[in-house]
């Protein structure tokens, strides 16, 4: 039988990540100005093999949308990034601020004949790998995921052959001692744990169990642990949840953002792992090979605008 649902103190900490992502955007949502490229069939078709994309700053907008002061702006232009493209199309690396004498970092996109890419790579003008992502297929056909940081190893992830993932590990620090998260889903159980380990010791763990009966949620159920440190007591909590018909734990604080299982449900409770992908990406989306493009962007907090143009260079083979 369920029991009186609970708020408890240990919230996953999925609902903290997801509370300081909507923090953010929500601050920063008007400096996201993003500038368009051509489609890969675009490039393709023009024979491209490079883009030198840089910007000028063209003038200052007030609120009420009235130019200011025009020598109050330097117009000189500004390289941002080389892209340069293989005969697919694709991005195969990109120069970040290039000048005369170079770039300040390197990205590099490898990808398998079928155009899937197995790894990236951001290299600094010096030569140093600052990160690394690698996808592996392990001889079962499950996939295997690999991220560094300055050449430390920062998140592990194994999915099945079919892309559903079922163990993440996130490094926290190596040094004192080694600080990482595990992340797991037991498939015969239907549940989820959040392990976290200090070295070979857990610290704490999390655990969230669906009860259900030939596909057809009945109950949810959610444990926790946390040790004992200095002067706090060891913490144990568990409570069994009924399920709406959306497949959402019914609690007390559903609806909001404080519902400490906003992120659980029960028909979307396995995760997929839909591979790596280039993150300038969604920036191609033109239908034609577009020269210059005005975009706007935040520059004081009074919301002042700057507005910018954006110029394309294309090089063909």
């Amino acid at each position: 039988m369920a029991c009186k649902p609970r708020i408890f103190s240990l919230i996953p900490s999925r609902l903290f990540s997801s509370i300081g992502i909507a923090i953010f955007l929500l601050a920063s949502q008007g400096s996201l100005a993003q500038y368009n490229l051509p489609k890969f069939s675009i490039l393709v078709e023009n024979d491209i093999r490079s883009i030198r994309l840089s910007k000028v700053a063209l003038r200052l907008e007030n609120k009420m949308n009235q130019d200011l002061a025009l020598d109050s702006v330097d117009h000189t232009p500004f390289p941002l990034n080389t892209f340069f493209i293989n005969p697919q199309g694709w991005i195969d690396s990109v120069y970040f601020y290039p000048t005369a004498a170079g770039y300040d970092k390197k990205g590099i996109y490898n990808r398998n004949p079928d155009g899937t890419l197995f790894e990236t790579k951001i290299i600094t003008a010096s030569g140093i790998i600052e990160s690394r992502s690698l996808l592996e297929k392990a001889p079962n056909n499950e996939w295997y995921l690999r991220r560094w940081e300055q050449g430390q190893l920062s998140m592990e992830m194994r999915s099945t052959a079919d892309s559903i993932t079922y163990q993440s590990i996130r490094h926290q620090s190596w040094q004192p001692k080694h600080l990482y998260i595990i992340e797991s889903f037991n498939f015969e159980k239907d549940l989820k744990s959040e392990t976290w380990y200090e070295g070979q010791e857990i610290r704490s763990q999390k655990n969230y169990q669906w009860i259900s009966e030939k596909g057809v949620p009945k109950s949810f159920l959610y444990s926790s642990f946390r040790r004992a440190e200095g002067t706090n007591p060891e913490e144990n909590e568990r409570a069994e949840f009924p399920i709406d018909e959306e497949g959402n734990a019914i609690n007390e604080r559903n609806g909001t953002i404080f519902d400490p299982f906003r992120n659980e449900n029960f028909y979307s409770r396995h995760e997929r792992f839909m591979g790596i992908s280039n993150p300038f990406q969604s920036y191609f989306t033109e239908d034609s090979l577009i020269k210059k493009q005005e975009i706007s962007e935040v520059f004081t907090f009074d919301g002042t605008m700057m507005i910018y143009e954006y110029v394309m260079d294309y090089r063909s083979n």
